[in-house]
């Protein structure tokens, strides 16, 4: 027989966290990050997830997390999910002759949805759900120059989504080996100012690894958001956006690159 007692701290978990970026032309920008984890509110495992970010890209999100327990172990045994969320982003459209911006955006959108999903151990995550996102975009800013979209538009898009995450990390913070790659799809309608069907897929990925010899640490992670097709009464192209971002920690400078692509296009 055991007598277990239960630990001292917990079940409540706070993070937080701190990001700065500059491109070297007098734009810099930060983000706060602070998280929140309430564990076991059930015995089966119930989870309530809260991450809240201020800065250059405010963001709000909670989520709800409940294992099914249809199977004996944790590592593989379904769950269902419902989460909200609210995010605020700049949009920049560049000049495709000089590469230089102008046209400035707001966008605003808020978030709604459900998954049931299924965790692979340590190895991943498959999410397959509803999801609703309302977003509304506001023009603010213009080039003497700029002759392209200028309208305040929103809309509505209903989808079934679908999202696999692979991660391998050794930490999620500051890692220094292992990789990570996420990939959704979505299929559904929008209503609104833009309307008509739509399906999107975006891809993100990220590679370390570590030098011991130099103790530095070299990291690649690249994102590309791509629309597969484009609404029949949109008033805006489709696009692909890849951006890659490569740094190295250590004795040697840090360096970052290859951010390249034709934004400007709604989400």
């Amino acid at each position: 027989m055991f007598d277990l007692e239960d630990k001292p701290w917990g079940p409540n978990y706070l993070h937080a966290g701190l990001d700065l970026s500059t491109d070297f032309r007098g734009r810099s920008a930060f983000n706060l990050k602070v998280s929140h984890n309430r564990h076991w509110l059930t015995r089966n495992g119930t989870e309530w997830r809260n991450r809240l970010q201020i800065g250059e890209v405010p963001k709000l999100f909670t989520e709800l997390y409940r294992p099914l327990n249809w199977t004996a172990s944790t590592a593989d045994d379904w769950f269902v999910s419902g989460y909200a969320g609210l995010e605020r982003n700049r949009i920049s459209r560049y000049n495709p002759a000089t590469g230089d911006e102008f046209a400035i955006f707001r966008r605003n959108q808020f978030v709604i949805g459900a998954d049931l999903g299924q965790p692979w151990g340590d190895f991943g995550e498959l999410r397959l759900g509803w999801s609703r996102l309302i977003l509304r975009t506001v023009p603010q800013l213009f080039s003497t120059d700029y002759t392209g979209f200028n309208q305040r538009v929103s809309w509505i898009e209903d989808a079934l989504r679908a999202r696999v995450v692979v991660d391998q990390l050794d930490f999620a913070s500051f890692p220094q080996s292992g990789y990570r790659g996420e990939a959704q799809v979505w299929a559904g309608r929008r209503s609104g100012t833009l309307s008509g069907n739509f399906n999107r897929l975006e891809a993100e990925g990220t590679a370390v690894r570590t030098w011991e010899r130099t103790r530095s640490t070299s990291m690649l992670s690249c994102r590309s958001p791509t629309r597969a097709t484009r609404p029949a009464s949109s008033a805006m192209p489709w696009a692909a956006f890849t951006s890659c971002r490569a740094t190295r920690r250590g004795s040697f400078p840090a360096t970052t690159c290859c951010s390249r692509g034709s934004p400007g296009t709604a989400a």
